[in-house]
């Protein structure tokens, strides 16, 4: 249902991301949340309000590009079966 799966939005849990050796790249892992299509990863600059779509996955996992110097907020949201994207209620940092 929509609200189960909204709900389980709000206990999203993400496992501690790892940066590349030079920090370009941050892979990040999340826990599956049932009744979901796929996923959608953002990545914002910290100070900004802007998210930047960076991909759809099926998966629980990606890789993240940390273009440039600086802390960038990663969220994930999931995209219901009905196509309902249902934003994430937090995210985590990652520092370049």
């Amino acid at each position: 249902s929509k609200g189960l799966a909204a709900a389980s939005a709000t206990r999203f849990a993400f496992r501690h991301p790892k940066t590349a050796a030079d920090s370009s790249t941050a892979s990040i892992e999340w826990d599956a949340v049932a009744g979901t299509a796929n996923y959608k990863v953002y990545r914002r600059i910290e100070g900004t309000s802007t998210w930047t779509f960076i991909a759809t996955t099926s998966a629980t996992s990606t890789t993240v590009a940390i273009p440039t110097a600086g802390s960038y907020m990663i969220r994930v949201n999931i995209v219901l079966l009905n196509g309902t994207e249902v934003e994430a209620t937090k995210g985590v940092w990652v520092t370049r």
